[in-house]
């Protein structure tokens, strides 16, 4: 194994466990001096829902939230759209397409 790769490889485990052992905020609660880079989880409870990466958190999380996003912004709400309708495979037409869910 290439040994840049397996020491990214071994920083992860460490990383996971930062992340699940952080104290969940709302966003409003969001401190006013965030991190450039993160890792978000979105979870209610002990359930975990999605987890994203961006270089603007609070930018990142409005568009998770907001109606007038759009159909590319809004990953985890198209996740919980495909559960409820049922269509779980990402589809490349028209019929099973963001698009489509969207109406």
């Amino acid at each position: 194994m290439d040994t840049a790769f397996k020491q990214f490889v071994e920083m992860l485990h460490p990383s996971f466990e930062r992340l699940m052992g952080m104290t969940p905020l709302k966003i409003s609660d969001l401190p006013s001096r965030l991190p450039e880079k993160c890792i978000y989880l979105l979870s209610e409870g002990q359930n975990h829902f999605y987890v994203g990466r961006t270089r603007k958190l609070r930018k990142r999380l409005r568009q998770h939230s907001i109606a007038s996003a759009q159909h590319n912004q809004t990953v985890f709400a198209f996740k919980l759209a495909r559960e409820t309708t049922g269509r779980l495979a990402s589809a490349y037409s028209a019929t099973g397409s963001r698009v489509a869910l969207m109406r």
